[in-house]
């Protein structure tokens, strides 16, 4: 099944160093997007670490502080790492 955008899609997140162990999550697909967001609380629980932190600039203008590490992901067969943003609940920056 082709990746097309506007749909939600099931992958599967892991930490590239212990790939076996992996969550769930349910992802939109954007082909605008840059990076994926993770809720902050799964990352720790699959041991992935932030290495740095970026600031982002929203389509409103403003600017937000998140961290930022690697995970892997896979969806069916295609397995690949790409950088995720540690998602927050927390109120956004101004």
């Amino acid at each position: 099944m082709p990746l097309t955008m506007n749909r939600i899609l099931p992958f599967e997140i892991g930490n590239p160093n212990n790939p076996e162990r992996t969550e769930k999550l349910k992802f939109l697909i954007d082909s605008g997007a840059i990076y994926s967001v993770v809720p902050a609380p799964v990352l720790g629980r699959l041991g992935i670490k932030p290495i740095t932190e970026q600031e982002f600039r929203l389509a409103d203008g403003s600017r937000i502080t998140r961290k930022k590490g690697g995970a892997l992901f896979k969806y069916g067969e295609m397995v690949g790492v790409a950088d995720v943003i540690f998602g927050t609940s927390a109120p956004r920056q101004k």
